[in-house]
């Protein structure tokens, strides 16, 4: 089946961050599907979590069977399922580890004083 080709940079992400990654499409013999590039468009990837914002999301054909996917977590753990054609991927759901984003001064207080 489909699979991410570089799991850590799914298993760990940033917080309110763009975090990248890349799938690979494979045939039902799980030979990479790089000779579909005539057809790009007909391969269905979704991505789906309850805790990243949907509207950054992005699914990005950049040829030979390969998608970049751009995902902006908010949480400090995330599922984030990754689907083509409807199945879920190899290891899909991901269990994701969320570090926290830049430290920001005007958002940070403090306490005991």
């Amino acid at each position: 089946s489909s699979y991410a080709i570089d799991e850590d940079d799914v298993n760990v992400m940033v917080a309110m961050t763009e975090n990248v990654f890349t799938i690979q499409a494979t045939d039902a013999f799980e030979n990479d599907a790089i000779y579909c590039d005539t057809h790009p468009f007909s391969t269905s990837v979704v991505v789906e979590g309850e805790d990243i914002d949907a509207n950054k999301t992005r699914v990005i054909y950049i040829g030979g069977g390969k998608y970049r996917i751009h995902v902006t977590p908010l949480k400090p753990t995330i599922i984030l399922s990754v689907k083509l054609n409807g199945s879920e991927i190899k290891r899909s759901p991901f269990n994701v580890t969320v570090y926290p984003g830049t430290f920001s001064a005007p958002s940070s207080s403090a306490s005991g004083m």
